[in-house]
């Protein structure tokens, strides 16, 4: 209810509690008129943006798909509350477009949500982005891009 009077204090905006010019991550803020957190992303480097964009698909990967395509650029969205992982050919570079799942304790039981545990793990090295998104079970397994088995 007063979530209002903390509004424009700035150790409480993303560039800074991210740090981001320490790591020289370079924010895009929504516009100042904008009255949702909408269209929020950083350029993490190596032509891979990560964020809250404006877009919502009801099928896995579509979101992604959609913004990658519009970027032309390596993309993590956040808040789809789906796993997803799309690849597409531009030229001769591959670009992927990925939807990080949700860490909820568990999707809710009391409707028909299309969520999935999951999260995405990022590696950068040479100019290129490795993006492999992790599946977590229905029983809290999942299998690490190192090939590590973990059960929560």
């Amino acid at each position: 209810e007063k979530a209002d009077a903390l509004w424009g204090f700035p150790e409480l905006t993303i560039e800074y509690l991210l740090q981001c010019p320490k790591y020289k991550i370079n924010f895009h803020n929504a516009r100042p008129e904008t009255t949702s957190f909408t269209h929020n992303y950083i350029d993490a480097g190596n032509g891979l943006l990560v964020g809250h964009w404006d877009k919502i698909a009801s099928e896995a990967g579509y979101t992604a798909k959609a913004i990658r395509d519009k970027y032309c650029a390596d993309i993590i969205q956040g808040h789809t509350h789906r796993v997803g992982y799309v690849a597409k050919t531009y030229g001769k570079k591959v670009k992927i477009g990925a939807e990080i799942g949700c860490m909820c304790s568990s999707p809710p039981q009391e409707t028909d949500a299309n969520w999935q545990l999951g999260f995405t793990v990022v590696y950068q090295k040479d100019d290129k982005n490795y993006i492999y998104p992790v599946n977590i079970r229905e029983d809290y397994s999942f299998i690490s891009p190192e090939g590590k088995y973990f059960c929560l």
